[in-house]
């Protein structure tokens, strides 16, 4: 009896071991961040700024949108077609998981007139996503009351 239960219990370990290795790093590994700040911290000169704003990463990463101070959030305002959108509302941290390629554009709703926007690249990006988050882009660098060279910067990586 004593040696079925332990050829039982070695068999659930060798499994248990198994599953555990066939998963990727991704499944595993912490997500990137991207903070919330009021200025930045890297670039002093910088405000109301995602900390980084520009990001590229593989397919299925996750992203944690950290607040850092508060007044702000994150909300998708483009993602790639079948990309799921987000709203983390005022005050909030959220983390993504980003399934889909294409770029994953972002802002912080009250601070989206001063420039607060980010942009996420997730693999190779199809010719509809480029064209439709530079659409969106140039909106946002139209109605910005400040900070249009790092819009300008944005446009400029697609």
């Amino acid at each position: 009896m004593k040696y079925i239960l332990f050829t039982f219990l070695t068999a659930v370990f060798i499994i248990t071991i198994c599953d555990i290795s066939s998963k990727s790093k991704k499944e595993f590994s912490k997500p990137y961040i991207i903070k919330m700040l009021d200025r930045g911290e890297t670039n002093k000169n910088e405000y109301m700024v995602f900390e980084p704003t520009y990001l590229e990463v593989e397919k299925d990463s996750h992203i944690k949108f950290q607040l850092v101070n508060n007044g702000h959030g994150s909300r998708s305002i483009s993602t790639p077609i079948g990309g799921e959108h987000w709203n983390s509302g005022l005050n909030k941290e959220i983390t993504i998981n980003l399934k889909n390629e294409g770029y994953y554009l972002y802002d912080c709703k009250p601070h989206s007139p001063m420039g607060m926007v980010g942009l996420i690249k997730v693999g190779t990006p199809n010719k509809e996503n480029t064209t439709t988050t530079k659409k969106h882009l140039e909106e946002l660098l139209k109605t910005s009351s400040m900070n249009k060279d790092r819009i300008i910067g944005l446009i400029n990586k697609l």
